[in-house]
C-alpha cells in the first residue's frame, strides 16, 4: 500500500493557513479525543507543533541522519536483525551508532528507508490532531501545580507531492517556560510498521457496507474514516477484533442481563460509575484501592439497579435483548516505553444492547462504551467505561 492513503476523505470540516505552505486540518473526530480533556487541538497545533517543521527542515538540510533515528521511535529486536547483529542486548546508544554506520557504509537505511525522505525538498507541511493523554497534574505545593502535556499529531510532510512522508509525532509539553520533547512514533508504512505487502490489509480497501452480521442479533457497524484510519495506522483490523474478542465479552453481558445475575456486569463498571457511586454514597472518590472500599461501591451500584435509581440499567434485566451492535470507537498503541518489546494494544468499542419494544413505547437501547487490553494477542484487560445513552455520570462532576 503506498502512502496515498484516505487521509483527505476524512471528516473534514475546515483547513486553516498557520504559516507559508503549513496548514492545520481539522476533523471533528480527531479534535474529540483533544476537547474531552479540556486541550485546544488549534492553539497547540500553533504553539508546539509548528516549530518542529524548524527541525524537519535543518534535518533535510544537512541531511542529518542521526537527529531524525534519535528522535524515531524504534523496536529494538527488529533493527538488531536489520543491522545483522548478534544475539545481545545493546542500549539504544549503540544501536544508534551501528544504524548511523550502517547508512553512512552503504548509502541505504535498512529500518526506515530514511535515505528516501532525506533527499527530498521541504515544500510545506499538514498537521493533523490524532491523540492526546490525559493531563495528570502533579502537586508542587498549595500554590503550585506541575502538569506535563502529552498529545500526537499526524504530520505529512509535502503533502501535495505524489509520495507524501507521514509521521505520528509525539509532543510533550508543560504548563510551564520548558522546552518541549519532541518524538516520531511513526513513520507510516516504514517504521517500527513496515511497508504493507499485497493483500494484508484488504480490509481497509473493501467496498463498505454500513452493517456487517458477525452471527445472528449481532452487528459489527463500520467506524468513521478518523477511526479506521487510527486502525490501519496500526495494522490492525477492527472487524476481527470485534469477532475475536468482543463478541464473546456482549454475549457474555447479555447472558448475564438474562439471568439476573448483576455480578458479572456490575464488576465490569469502570472508574466513572465508581465515582458516581461515591458520590451517591455521599462518599469521596480518590482510586479507592482497598478491595473492601471497591466491594462497597459495588454492592451500592447492584441495590441501585434493583431499586431502578442508577442509570435506568435495571431495564437490561426486565426486558429481552433483541440486538447487539458493535462499532469501533478508538485504538491506541501504548508506548509510554517505546523500547519495550511487548505489543500492548488498547482499544475502545461501542457495544449497544437493543431491548424488545413494548407495546406503545419506545425502543430502548443501551450503548457502553467498553475497553479492552490486549497484550502479545491475548485479552488482558477490560471495563465498562461510560454509558452514552444516560446522562446519569454527566449529573456530577467526573474527571
Amino acid at each position: 500500500m503506498s502512502q496515498e492513503t484516505d487521509f483527505f476523505k476524512l471528516n473534514v470540516k475546515k483547513e486553516e493557513m498557520l504559516a507559508l505552505g503549513i496548514v492545520y486540518t481539522s476533523d471533528l473526530d480527531a479534535e474529540r479525543g483533544f476537547t474531552k480533556h479540556n486541550l485546544d487541538p488549534l492553539r497547540i497545533a500553533k504553539e508546539h507543533v509548528l516549530p518542529f517543521k524548524d527541525t524537519i527542515i535543518e534535518i533535510l538540510k544537512n541531511k542529518d541522519f542521526k537527529s531524525i533515528a534519535r528522535k524515531t521511535n524504534i523496536v529494538k529486536t527488529e533493527l538488531k536483525t536489520k543491522l545483522n547483529l548478534e544475539d545481545s542486548d545493546p542500549d539504544f546508544e549503540f544501536l544508534l551508532e551501528k544504524w548511523e554506520t550502517f547508512y553512512k557504509k552503504n548509502g541505504a537505511d535498512p529500518y526506515c528507508s530514511y535515505d528516501k525522505f532525506l533527499n527530498i525538498h521541504f515544500d510545506g507541511m499538514d498537521i493533523l490532531p490524532y491523540e492526546s493523554e490525559k493531563p495528570t497534574s502533579i502537586r508542587i505545593d498549595d500554590n503550585d501545580n506541575f502538569t506535563p502535556i502529552d498529545v500526537t499529531y499526524l504530520i505529512r510532510i509535502n503533502p501535495k507531492s505524489k509520495t507524501p512522508h507521514s509521521f505520528l509525532l509525539n509532543v510533550k509539553f508543560f504548563n510551564r517556560p520548558m522546552r518541549p520533547l519532541y518524538y516520531l512514533t511513526r513513520y507510516i508504512d516504514h517504521c517500527p510498521a513496515h511497508n504493507l505487502k499485497s493483500g494484508e490489509e484488504s480490509w481497509y480497501s473493501e467496498i463498505l457496507t454500513n452493517i456487517y452480521e458477525i452471527e445472528p442479533g449481532i452487528h459489527y457497524e463500520n467506524p468513521n474514516p478518523f477511526i479506521r484510519y487510527k486502525f490501519l495506522i496500526n495494522r490492525i483490523n477492527p472487524r476481527k477484533i470485534a469477532e475475536t474478542y468482543v463478541t464473546n465479552h456482549a454475549k457474555e453481558l447479555k447472558n448475564s442481563f438474562e439471568r439476573e445475575d448483576l455480578f458479572v456486569f456490575v464488576r465490569r463498571l469502570g472508574y466513572k460509575f465508581l465515582k458516581f457511586s461515591a458520590n451517591q454514597m455521599n462518599e469521596e472518590y480518590n482510586d479507592w484501592e482497598d478491595v473492601r472500599d471497591h466491594k462497597q461501591l459495588y454492592e451500592n451500584i447492584h441495590n441501585r439497579i434493583l431499586n431502578d435509581s442508577f442509570c435506568g440499567f435495571k431495564d437490561l434485566y426486565k426486558h429481552k435483548i433483541i440486538q447487539i451492535k458493535i462499532q469501533p470507537d478508538n485504538v491506541k498503541l501504548r508506548e509510554q516505553n517505546p523500547r519495550e518489546e511487548i505489543d500492548r494494544f488498547d482499544f475502545d468499542y461501542l457495544v449497544t444492547f437493543i431491548l424488545e419494544s413494548k407495546e406503545g413505547k419506545g425502543q430502548k437501547s443501551f450503548p457502553f462504551r467498553i475497553h479492552y487490553g490486549i497484550t502479545e494477542n491475548r485479552l488482558s484487560s477490560y471495563s465498562i467505561e461510560d454509558i452514552l445513552s444516560s446522562d446519569c455520570l454527566r449529573s456530577t462532576v467526573v474527571q
